[in-house]
């Protein structure tokens, strides 16, 4: 068994298998995650591996920055016996734990493991985080010697390369960016951290080994039940990070890293894993089995947060499980009842000072109002959950909140400002390497050059989010951008290949529950075929995706589904029943400051002036 957690160390790349931009990428994600797991998590324990003693000292620089107001002390192992007991002992401090970082392992690696390997289970008792930064060989001996202490990692960070040069950018400068769904947005941070994989050569080797340590740790006498739900949560995330996504599987995975953590009497990890499962669920589209797999996360929780020795973990993890409740809803169209989850969620956040929780919130808030149609009130969240994404300093989170307002703004027809706050988007996107979040704005960028109707800039941009969308195997957004090429062929007068696309997007709307999207394919089903002169034709479609407008709140999509089919009628000489709709579409408009009211009240003054006439 001494010879399993080798395995790991060998599977991780160095910087020979990284291009430079690729290790510069690594460690601006292992720095984050590190700096948000020490942050949030008293008496975590981390390896920092490192290749270069000028990393080294560049990211202890960076991460005092990301910990702040924590204290992070420098310790060097060089001189003296390196028994941390007795140097956290030494360290005063008022307040909150700090951060103790231990360097120059080195040749005291043999001492270190034994003093670790021994004390584990008193270092435990301490609140202090400590960091140790090792070489590939130090990890692989610390893994060796003190398997005790190994196992109570909360996790290993991998810093590749040698530093960048001055001036170098880790990315190039983004282009623009505009809407497809407004984007959610979580702050939930995982129990383990992902372990890093290169190529699918070395993903498979990886899932391999895991397989091999869960039967180890099972056919021992006395199975190490917490080792074994640590291996089934590292293997969720090895699928989890997989592209394209494998969501199914990493569910499986994070309920059986339940089930262990369950034996092994870890509740708290427990309720995270099921938590996990749920995420995973709902990203497969399963939304049922996301529901079921978070209401046993959140009693759990719940039951820890009412416990007397309830921690601020336990309250934050209540609130992580709401906000994702909320986004099944809003995924389900209930968006009314997801706006109670989230505002639940909010007051947890607060009671627990949890500013990630608390932006992550306030955008989810924001993206309700927004496809309810009412974009004034989302602006209003969406600008809460700027700042403070901006305070606590979540790229990942600022990026979506920046182009959730983009959306806004599109919407609103304010096409420059839109563009701005995409291309204020793009490169945060980049720089956390969220493919699915670059190929949202992607798509976003496309629609404003087809509403400035430069429609071959549009299908080049849509062209370029397509494939990172398949690539991650995110289905949904895949079917907003093939809806949005069909617009372009229909504008450009390709009608039939327009509708051939129409028809790939639909399916896939319908096949991840999707009915606002699917409401909107519909509605321009019926507009290619309103063209093409088949007015009942296009009356049909209409009628088919003005139900699920409804059903789904969205007051915005509503009044322009009425308003093609008082176009129709009227072509049809209904003229009574295009007054009707156009009647509901300026109350529709006034409800929701649609800019189209006053064209639609002469619209409607037209045909009431017709109706007159004739009469």
């Amino acid at each position: 068994m001494d010879s399993l957690p080798t395995a790991v160390a060998d599977l991780i790349p160095s910087s020979a298998a990284l291009s430079p931009a690729e290790a510069l990428e690594t460690r601006a994600s292992s720095l984050r995650r590190l700096a948000t797991l020490l942050r949030l998590a008293r008496g975590a324990w981390a390896l920092a591996v490192y290749e270069s003693g000028d990393v080294r000292r560049q990211m202890v620089d960076e991460l005092r920055q990301a910990v702040a107001p924590l204290e992070l002390v420098e310790v060097s192992l060089l001189k003296g016996a390196p028994d941390p007991l007795r140097i956290v002992r030494g360290i005063d401090h008022d307040g909150e734990a700090p951060v103790v970082s231990f360097h120059a392992v080195g040749r005291q690696v043999a001492d270190l493991a034994g003093y670790l390997d021994l004390q584990r289970d008193v270092l435990a008792g301490f609140p202090h985080r400590l960091v140790f930064w090792v070489d590939q060989h130090d990890r692989s001996q610390l893994a060796r010697r003190a398997p005790n202490f190994y196992s109570r990692l909360s996790g290993v960070f991998y810093f590749p390369g040698a530093p960048a040069a001055p001036g170098q950018d880790a990315r190039q400068p983004a282009s623009l960016a505009t809407t497809a769904a407004p984007v959610h947005a979580s702050s939930a941070v995982r129990r383990r951290p992902y372990l890093p994989t290169g190529d699918e050569r070395q993903r498979v080797q990886l899932i391999d080994f895991l397989h091999e340590r869960i039967r180890a740790l099972r056919d021992l006498p006395r199975p190490d039940f917490a080792a074994i739900g640590d291996a089934w949560y590292d293997l969720a995330g090895i699928f989890e990070t997989a592209l394209p996504r494998r969501w199914l599987e990493s569910e499986a995975a994070y309920l059986e890293a339940a089930r262990a953590y369950a034996a092994a009497g870890m509740t708290l990890a427990e309720a995270e894993a099921r938590y996990q499962a749920g995420d995973a669920a709902l990203r497969a589209y399963d939304h049922q089995g996301a529901l079921n797999h978070l209401a046993a996360a959140l009693a759990t929780y719940r039951l820890l947060a009412e416990s007397p020795r309830a921690t601020p973990d336990a309250v934050a993890g209540e609130a992580n499980v709401l906000s994702v409740q909320g986004d099944v809803l809003s995924a389900s169209g209930q968006g009314r009842d997801a706006l109670a989850r989230y505002q639940e969620a909010l007051g947890l956040f607060r009671s627990v000072s949890d500013r990630a929780g608390e932006a992550a919130t306030l955008n989810n808030i924001g993206a309700v109002y927004d496809d309810l149609g009412e974009k004034q009130q989302a602006l209003d969240f969406y600008n809460q959950a700027l700042s403070l994404h901006r305070e606590v300093g979540n790229k990942a989170g600022e990026a979506t909140t920046l182009n959730n307002i983009g959306g806004v703004y599109d919407a609103l027809g304010e096409k420059q400002q839109a563009l701005d706050f995409f291309n204020q988007a793009l490169p945060f996107y980049r720089q956390v390497s969220d493919r699915a979040g670059e190929a949202t704005t992607l798509n976003n960028i496309g629609r404003v050059y087809d509403d400035l109707d430069e429609k071959q800039q549009a299908l080049a941009y849509y062209n370029q989010a397509l494939p990172l969308f398949r690539q991650v195997g995110n289905k949904a957004g895949e079917a907003t951008t093939l809806n949005n090429i069909g617009r372009v062929y229909d504008a450009l007068g390709e009608k039939q290949q327009a509708l051939e696309v129409y028809n790939q997007a639909l399916p896939l709307h319908r096949q991840v529950g999707n009915k606002a999207g699917e409401a909107t394919t519909l509605n321009n089903i019926g507009l290619v075929y309103d063209a093409l002169g088949e007015k009942q034709q296009a009356l049909d479609f209409y009628h088919q995706a003005l139900p699920l407008r409804r059903q789904v709140g969205d007051r915005w999509g509503e009044s322009i589904t009425r308003y093609n089919m008082a176009v129709v009628c009227a072509d049809l000489g209904d003229l009574a029943g295009a007054e009707a709709q156009l009647l509901l579409v300026v109350a529709l408009d006034e409800a929701i400051g649609h800019p189209d009211l006053a064209s639609d009240r002469a619209a409607l003054a037209r045909i009431q002036a017709r109706r007159a006439g004739r009469g």
